[in-house]
């Protein structure tokens, strides 16, 4: 069972990407309407699970690390397109892009290798000594 499929067969950041560039190309009929878009890839959450075809770019890797990045590239492909829609369209020069994360990495068993992992952040999720604590 591929779990990382949507129920029609498509891995999520082909199908948010997809999505987004069909969006794109719409809005481009009406380049003096102002548009907003908000698009949440969400690799390389679980379940860590990626294409074959992204897998087979990374051989010398294995287990979660090779998904890992295996989602990270399916997701760049994705931004890739969308980006090359908007270049293709003409809206890239009145278009603002920010790349954003969630969170910082999980705590793993070694508190040395959770800031390693997590660098320059000094801390993992669900602790106050993140860049940011949001209150109420």
């Amino acid at each position: 069972m591929r779990r990382y499929h949507s129920d029609n067969g498509t891995y999520s950041a082909d199908l948010l990407g997809t999505a987004t560039v069909n969006f794109v190309l719409r809005r481009a009929a009406e380049p003096a309407t102002p548009w907003y878009l908000y698009l949440p890839f969400q690799s390389v959450h679980s379940p860590l699970e990626a294409p074959a075809e992204d897998l087979a770019l990374y051989p010398q890797l294995q287990g979660p690390v090779q998904t890992r990045a295996a989602m990270i590239s399916a997701m760049d492909k994705q931004v890739g397109a969308v980006t090359h829609a908007l270049q293709q369209t003409e809206q890239m020069d009145d278009t603002i892009i920010l790349f954003t994360a969630d969170k910082c990495a999980l705590p793993l068993t070694s508190a040395k290798l959770t800031r390693a992992l997590t660098l320059p952040s000094v801390a993992c999720q669900r602790c106050a000594l993140r860049r940011g604590v949001r209150m109420g």
